[in-house]
């Protein structure tokens, strides 16, 4: 997204994050006193979030985690777990208790 192309059309006390191939932007009304707080604090965060090499880091670890989870069960993300039920155990004792009785 070239600079020549960007037409983002915000009301007022809007701003907006724009995520693309070239990198994420963040556009905000000309007059920082038009943006109402809880704008302002959420672009911020963001922006504070995006600078964060440890928190990326950490992201980027969570997916490998999940991935190489994935790889290991050798099952698809969607399918949903399948469960056996194994009689015995206290399963087998209190049906033998209840046929004595």
């Amino acid at each position: 997204m070239s600079d020549k192309n960007d037409q983002i059309t915000l009301a007022p006390g809007e701003g907006a994050i724009v995520f693309s191939e070239e990198g994420i932007k963040l556009f905000a009304p000309a007059a920082v006193s038009e943006m109402p707080l809880d704008v302002r604090d959420t672009m911020e965060f963001v922006t504070f979030a995006l600078l964060k090499t440890e928190w990326i880091l950490e992201y980027y670890e969570h997916l490998a985690t999940a991935e190489a989870i994935v790889d290991l069960m050798g099952k698809k993300e969607t399918e949903p777990p399948k469960l056996t039920l194994i009689k015995g155990g206290l399963y087998e004792k209190t049906d033998k208790e209840t046929k004595d009785e």
